[in-house]
């Protein structure tokens, strides 16, 4: 089958008519795949917004204004038209507010979701709301303190004049003799302020040349408690500790007269039999030592027992 010329034609001005349907929707944001609502919202000022401004909600793409007009012919009411997706439910409490996106006067839409469970029908108006911008919100917190600093000052002019009229010449005349004593003594301790900035002076410059040995001592302080946060110093403080408790309770054996050395400490018959046994045994060496045949004998062929 022949195609003629006019058909072939036909067709490319059908398709070029559609690319560029399609390519301004897609400068202008909009995609002709998906499905939106319309929804309106009235405001009173929307300086800087422009169609195909995009429609966010916490951040996310989700739609673009399609209009701008005049709502009824009224200026000072402004309609805007929003396309969102229509996969994203919009509570009917929901708010469309213009906010600022710069210090250059730039703006921007977000749609900032109410609670409501009832949806909002496609085609409802939207409650609207308008962010301050900076210098609005600056101009609001500055006219109220400039305010209270002209007061302040209006008080304090006020003051002054109070306390210049109540000052008598008498007043001022000991005001300045205050002031000529006050002259008068630091006129004559000045050599003595100086010497004590000269001692200031030397005393920071031995500082000074001393940085180097400062320094040095404190580096060795702190190799010194490195040192000791390194040892292990635990065990031997946990074992005198231990030794101190056995310690207390031999004291206190001994206070209580328990054990040997707390027996000898408090018990008399002890200490006298154990004194008696020492008597008798130093009488013992003493006997051996002066008759030493009676208990040792050393014969070859045996003797005679010695009759006493």
């Amino acid at each position: 089958m022949k195609i003629n010329k006019e058909t072939r034609i036909g067709v490319a001005v059908v398709v070029i008519l559609a690319m560029f349907v399609w390519g301004l929707n897609f400068l202008k944001g909009t995609s002709l795949i998906s499905v939106r609502n319309q929804y309106y919202a009235v405001f009173g000022d929307v300086s800087g917004l422009q169609n195909s401004t995009r429609v966010t909600v916490n951040g996310m793409d989700m739609g673009l204004i399609t209009d701008i007009h005049f709502m009824d012919q009224d200026i000072n009411r402004v309609l805007v038209e929003v396309s969102i997706k229509r996969d994203f439910t919009v509570p009917s409490n929901s708010v469309l507010e213009i906010y600022n996106t710069d210090f250059m006067g730039g703006k921007g839409v977000r749609l900032i979701p109410g609670d409501s469970k009832v949806p909002a029908a496609p085609g409802d108006t939207l409650r609207s709301a308008l962010e301050q911008d900076v210098l609005t919100a600056l101009r609001a917190s500055i006219l109220p303190l400039a305010e209270d600093v002209s007061v302040l000052v209006g008080s304090l002019d006020s003051l002054l004049g109070d306390v210049r009229e109540t000052l008598s010449p008498e007043m001022r005349k000991d005001l300045q003799g205050v002031v000529s004593e006050a002259h008068t003594l630091i006129a004559g301790e000045r050599v003595r302020i100086s010497q004590i900035l000269s001692s200031l002076e030397s005393f920071a410059g031995n500082l000074q040349e001393n940085n180097q040995q400062i320094s040095r001592i404190a580096g060795n302080l702190a190799v010194f408690s490195d040192s000791l946060a390194t040892s292990d110093l635990k065990p031997a403080i946990s074992g005198i500790h231990q030794t101190m408790e056995q310690l207390q309770i031999l004291t206190r054996q001994i206070n209580k007269g328990e054990g040997t050395l707390g027996r000898l400490a408090y018990d008399p018959s002890l200490y006298t039999t154990l004194d008696a046994t020492l008597a008798r045994l130093d009488s013992l060496l003493a006997d051996l030592k002066n008759n030493p045949e009676d208990y040792v004998h050393l014969s070859l062929f045996g003797r005679k027992k010695k009759e006493k």
